[in-house]
């Protein structure tokens, strides 16, 4: 399975999962709103900060975007997230993108960046 084919991205269609997103992630470098872009986080710290970073939405929509092979054993999915601040009705937008690397054992994820 590729990582940047858009039939087969490890997306679910209506939440953003940290396990989904983080599924065979060896390291993750994050550039999340509050977080240093500078370090590389392990998974458990990769979750434990996405876990944060999300747990004050109620998601509404994700959609995929684009998913491309950017180069040999390189790829990216951008996604756009819909989702509602806890305790409002307001539906705000963030664009991610995420990086993957392929390696012995598939697609990996390598870094998570919140664009806009």
């Amino acid at each position: 399975m590729s990582c940047c084919d858009q039939s087969t991205a490890r997306v679910p269609s209506t939440d953003v999962s940290r396990r989904s997103v983080l599924k065979g992630a060896a390291v993750v470098a994050s550039v999340l709103p509050g977080a240093d872009p500078a370090v590389a986080l392990g998974p458990a710290q990769a979750s434990a900060l996405l876990t944060d970073f999300l747990a004050p939405a109620q998601e509404v929509e994700t959609r995929v975007l684009a998913a491309r092979e950017v180069g040999p054993g390189r790829g990216y999915v951008e996604l756009q997230r819909r989702y509602r601040v806890a305790g409002t009705q307001n539906v705000r937008v963030q664009v991610l993108l995420l990086g993957y690397r392929l390696d012995s054992g598939g697609w990996s994820l390598v870094e998570f960046r919140v664009v806009r």
